[in-house]
């Protein structure tokens, strides 16, 4: 069963839309957007198939991509290329990488891997890959991956070093490590815990 490309945007949390997509086609003509390349995702929407070159706005990019639309913002105002203030999830996820560190000054992403760990002990993405990053401008921290528990994050705070884990519960913030690569060998060595 599947909704139109139009309704699945309406049902995303950014657009006050209802729960989530069934599934998701959308055709484009190749004339004008040349080669489609689709992406099945599974998240909020149970499935989601979008063109990775179209361009679409923060919004919609940050639905159909499951992306923070801060962060979204962010990579823009940081110089990502945009045809009228849209973007396409190719050149969202090609140009943020190289820029992160830059496009966030105030967050210490430098040292990051920007494709994320995947743990194969723990068969999760302790690390997220860098268009997965969700930023909390208000609240002045950066989630950057989890240990795939209870909610928990693992954050980086504006202007802080180390990463610390955000448990959600109680709104605290707790150091782990002092950099990515201590964060994950603590991980995979059972030493950093949650």
């Amino acid at each position: 069963m599947g909704v139109t490309f139009e309704d699945a945007l309406a049902s995303c949390p950014e657009n006050n839309g209802a729960a989530g997509a069934i599934g998701v086609t959308h055709q484009a003509n190749a004339n004008t957007l040349g080669p489609m390349r689709l992406s099945f995702y599974v998240g909020p929407s149970p499935m989601l198939i979008f063109n990775h070159e179209q361009p679409l706005a923060p919004e919609e990019l940050a639905c159909l991509a499951d992306a923070s639309l801060p962060f979204i913002r962010r990579i823009i105002a940081g110089g990502c290329p945009t045809i009228t203030g849209k973007l396409s999830y190719s050149t969202f996820a090609i140009w943020a990488g190289p820029h992160v560190a830059a496009v966030l000054p105030e967050y210490a992403v430098a040292r990051f891997p920007v494709s994320g760990y995947f743990s194969q002990a723990t068969q999760y993405w302790v690390l997220r890959p860098v268009t997965e990053w969700a930023l909390h401008e208000e609240d002045g921290w950066l989630d950057v991956g989890g240990p795939g528990v209870d909610g928990i994050s693992w954050a980086l705070k504006r202007g802080e070093d180390g990463i610390f884990a955000y448990y959600p519960i109680g709104g605290e913030f707790v150091w782990k490590a002092a950099g990515a690569a201590s964060l994950l060998s603590g991980w995979e060595a059972g030493t950093v815990k949650v």
